[in-house]
Parts: structure tokens; C-alpha cells; sequence
């Protein structure tokens, strides 16, 4: 975004060293996340539907099947834990999922429906930030057996409260960051501040 010729080369090796394999292994369902942006148009409108069906039976067919143990690999110190094939299937249906929905005719909702979807859907990004540091937290500090149903209730409802809670102090201080931070790279490369005008765009 902000380097160009061989120094973003650079830049970009040294971020996937940095990064090592682990991470590098969940880029491929980002991208997909990236292509259902980009491509949630070229999509006629009459199959979203189709897709949306088809993306739900998929799955439950897979699941019925035996889920991620179709895709059981021997543990390797190269792949993130329970890591496999498989979350690159449920990535690549969750993504024509969110295709499909974007083509669908839904009803609006009314007034007092939409501020609680707005609100819910501007704590997005704490989630994808938190949720998983949240989840290792109090898988650790919650008592009793790591794979009892009560202990896993209890992990992942004080995992997603705490995401929502702290989401919600995240998200209205967020085009704040990002102006300042915009501010400091801008000052690093030497171009002095963003004017005024495209800092207002990028924000």
C-alpha cells in the first residue's frame, strides 16, 4: 500500500518471515474473503439463491460425513493445531455463501431491527481481532475439563462477550487510529502529512 519496486519486494519477504508458515497457512481463506468482495457482482441475481442452497447442503453433507476427520492429517509442527484441508472447504463455501446472499431480494428490516444489525455489524472487526486471543484466555483460566460441553459454553460465551464488549470501546476510535497511523507512515517516507482532503478519503 505504501511501498513500491524493491523495496516492497523487501518489505514483503520480510513480513511472511516475520509471519512464519502457521499464518501463512490461513492466508488462502483471507483471499477468499477478498475475492467474494471483488466478485459479489458478477453473480446474476436469480442464482443467489441457488448458491445459497447449494453452499448450506454442502455443508451439512460434509459435516454428515464426518466433517473434518475426512481431512485427518498426522499433527506437524508446520500447520496450526487441527489444522487442514478442510478449512479451506468451509472458507471457500462461507465465501459463495456471502455471494449468494448478496444477491438475494431480502425484506428490510424495520427501524429498530436495523440499529441493532448496524450495531452488531460494526463490532466486525473487534471480533475477527479478538476472538481468538479471547478464546486461549479463558480456555486457560476456565476450570474443569478443556472438551466438557459446560466448560466450552462458558469459553466461548465470556470469549464472545469480551469481543463484543471490548469491540464496542474498538470500533468508534477506529478512524482515529487510522488517521494517525496513516499520519506517522506518511512522516516515516519522508512525504510529510496527508492533506486534509485524503485523509478524510482514506479514513
Amino acid at each position: 500500500m505504501f511501498l513500491h519496486g524493491r523495496l516492497r519486494t523487501a518489505a514483503l519477504i520480510g513480513a511472511v518471515l516475520l509471519a512464519g508458515p502457521r499464518i501463512l497457512c490461513l492466508l488462502p481463506v483471507w483471499l477468499m474473503g477478498v475475492a467474494a468482495w471483488r466478485w459479489r457482482a458478477e453473480l446474476p441475481p436469480r442464482r443467489g439463491g441457488a448458491v445459497i442452497v447449494a453452499c448450506l447442503a454442502g455443508f451439512i453433507a460434509l459435516e454428515a460425513l464426518g466433517g473434518q476427520q475426512l481431512f485427518w492429517h498426522p499433527s506437524s509442527g508446520w500447520l496450526p493445531p487441527s489444522s487442514s484441508a478442510y478449512d479451506y472447504i468451509i472458507g471457500a463455501l462461507f465465501a459463495l455463501f456471502i455471494i449468494g446472499l448478496a444477491k438475494v431480494q431480502l425484506p428490510m428490516p424495520g427501524s429498530r431491527f436495523e440499529k441493532v444489525i448496524r450495531g452488531l455489524a460494526g463490532t466486525s472487526f473487534g471480533l475477527y481481532l479478538l476472538h481468538y486471543p479471547l478464546l486461549n484466555f479463558f480456555a486457560a483460566l476456565v476450570p474443569g475439563q478443556p472438551g466438557g460441553t459446560l466448560h466450552r459454553i462458558l469459553v466461548f460465551g465470556l470469549a464472545l462477550g469480551g469481543a463484543l464488549g471490548l469491540a464496542s470501546l474498538i470500533e468508534p476510535r477506529k478512524s482515529a487510529f487510522k488517521r494517525h497511523l496513516r499520519s506517522a507512515l506518511h512522516l516515516l517516507l519522508g512525504k510529510g502529512r496527508p492533506p486534509a482532503v485524503a485523509r478524510q478519503r482514506l479514513s
